[in-house]
């Protein structure tokens, strides 16, 4: 969290980021004055001439607000002549537009203090970018003078409900009647520094993000803090990290530079949070989340992001919230060998799915099938992904090549720039059958598990030594399923 400031501290920290001040008054007539009943004051990188079209485009949308007693004004000012302003409000008195506001008391706006915060709530902007902001009202009346009968019926001859609607759209700041808004005078400068799109590149051990600041503003450094979580769900800092940046873009005076920290290995329950300070006013902007949330999308869900492949999200649900519309199919031989492996699956620890009628991979837009796969398995591990092929008969050369191809699809169209591993498998009934099947380039090499090693992988659930089915997976070559009896 930012420390206080005044803004005339700010202002000598970012003032170099401003070009312009937008002022915008709420009067009401009272004798031959009028009287200031709020006033919003912001800063902008826009140009003088770009703030005032923006204040005539509302005008044009919404009318211009003028009536016998209420009047919603707009002014402009360029930031260099920001000491104007400040002495105006010191004696209390505005010149915006064509009439002369009286505020209800003198305001100092350069000794005003706020801290500079991520979200704020009270005004609307068009910027392309939410920015942290140092915002506070001044001033110590509220604006019960626009609760009167009179002004209600005045305004509403043309055209309004009540006097907020035209706050509202003109002064684009949201206030109601009873709201919880403060005084008199509303003063927002945006402080043009912020972090975006933090995520976790589970391949490089990076934390990624994009941090983003006007070309004016110096003297910021941005810093990953890496959180370890404790089992009694505390957290402590393990590491800070100053981020390093690459690849600098610049539009319209705002910079976007890719920036990234190592963290080597952390858990998912840890926490990262990336700070964006300034040597001169602390802490500008900080975003803090949770590794588990910001790692690829499909590998947050390894087999849920595999299974989408070949049934869509939208047939899936229906599948379970509406189970009375899918209509039972009588298992085949081939079909029950392939739910019997899930079995096996199941009791070795994977989290294993039956594709069934949805083992197709087809083509996003022409529905051509491309590649088959019987069974998906979650690896207990949870980096893993088992993909199995099922054939009662002896395993043909296109049963290998298929399974290969559906695995490479997978690999690149859905667990690309991630760390998940995807094994293929194939199950058969035959006998006496080769370990394993080489094919491709790169020398793969396909795991077979045939009658007779089902018959050892039953021996080995026995003996506790499920940790041999995952070797012989992740290398068939040099870890063959043995028969424990071999060994007497």
């Amino acid at each position: 969290m930012s420390a206080r400031i005044t803004t005339e501290e700010l202002l000598q920290a970012v003032g170099s980021t401003y070009q312009s001040i937008d002022i915008r008054s709420v009067a009401l007539r009272e004798g031959n004055k009028w009287i200031n009943v709020l006033t919003v004051v912001r800063f902008s990188r826009d140009s003088q001439k770009a703030v005032s079209e923006k204040q005539e485009e509302l005008q044009r949308l919404h009318g211009i607000v003028t009536s016998e007693n209420f009047r919603v004004v707009f002014s402009t000012l360029a930031y260099s002549e920001w000491r104007i302003l400040e002495e105006s409000c010191t004696k209390g008195s505005l010149k915006v537009g064509e009439i002369e506001i009286h505020l209800l008391e003198p305001v100092k706006l350069e000794e005003q203090r706020s801290d500079i915060r991520r979200h704020q709530n009270e005004l609307r902007s068009n910027e392309r970018w939410p920015w942290p902001a140092f915002q506070v009202w001044a001033g110590s009346h509220h604006p019960e003078k626009l609760h009167g009968e009179a002004l209600g019926r005045e305004l509403g001859g043309k055209g309004w409900s009540s006097p907020y609607d035209a706050i509202n759209s003109l002064c684009e700041i949201n206030m109601r009647q009873g709201g919880s808004y403060g005084y008199d005078l509303f003063l927002s400068l945006p402080v043009y520094a912020s972090v975006q799109e933090a995520k976790f590149s589970t391949t490089l051990n990076e934390l990624q993000f994009s941090y983003i600041h006007h070309t004016s503003l110096t003297n910021t450094k941005v810093v990953a803090i890496w959180k370890k979580a404790h089992a009694d769900r505390t957290t402590v800092v393990h590491q800070r990290i100053l981020a390093t940046f690459s690849n600098q873009v610049t539009e319209k005076e705002i910079q976007t530079e890719t920036g990234c920290a190592i963290l080597v290995n952390p858990a998912e329950t840890d926490q990262a949070e990336i700070k964006v300070f300034h040597d001169k006013i602390g802490e500008i902007d900080s975003v803090d989340c949770t590794i588990r949330y910001i790692i690829p999308v499909p590998e947050r869900n390894i087999l849920f992001a595999a299974v989408k492949r070949f049934c869509p999200q939208s047939q899936l649900e229906n599948s379970f919230i509406r189970p009375y519309s899918q209509k039972a199919k009588k298992l085949k031989e081939s079909a029950a060998f392939e739910l019997h492996v899930s079995w096996l699956l199941s009791i070795y620890g994977f989290s294993p799915i039956v594709l069934g009628e949805y083992e197709q991979i087809a083509d996003e837009t022409t529905r051509v099938n491309r590649a088959s796969v019987d069974i998906l398995a979650g690896l207990p591990r949870n980096k893993g992904l088992l993909v199995a092929a099922c054939t009662i008969g002896t395993p043909k050369e296109e049963d290998f090549l298929n399974l290969h191809h559906a695995c490479e699809i997978l690999s690149r169209e859905v667990f690309l720039n991630t760390s998940v591993a995807v094994y293929p498998v194939l199950f058969t009934g035959a006998l006496n059958m080769p370990t394993c099947k080489e094919i491709g380039e790169a020398f793969t090499a396909i795991p077979v598990v045939d009658s007779d090693r089902m018959a050892v992988l039953m021996e080995h659930l026995q003996a506790g030594l499920e940790v041999l089915f995952l070797e012989f997976i992740g290398n068939p070559r040099l870890c063959g399923l043995r028969s424990l009896k071999e060994d007497y």
